[in-house]
């Protein structure tokens, strides 16, 4: 957890937006961890907290837009794919 809360003191916007990005993109790397201590660094004046919020927020959103770009473009191949990798 220390060596979490080292990243995100040097690059937390960024490694907020990474990793939510990258869960809800669907690689196993787990967001909450990250957001756990990027609430106690907002807590303690690191973050700021409207910032921290609405970059998980685009970063999520993000990721179900380019879902549902795939989806649109190549429809029952993806989800064939996503079948037989799930």
């Amino acid at each position: 957890m220390d060596a979490i809360v080292a990243v995100l003191t040097r690059y937390g916007y960024w490694v907020i937006f990474g990793t939510v990005f990258a869960e809800q993109i669907g690689l196993p790397i787990p967001a909450i961890p990250v957001l756990l201590a990027a609430g106690a660094l907002v807590g303690t004046g690191h973050l700021s907290a409207a910032l921290a919020l609405a970059l998980a927020g685009v970063a999520s959103l993000a990721a179900d837009m380019a879902w549902y770009a795939i989806g649109r473009r190549r429809g029952a191949r993806v989800l064939g794919l996503l079948c037989r990798v799930s």
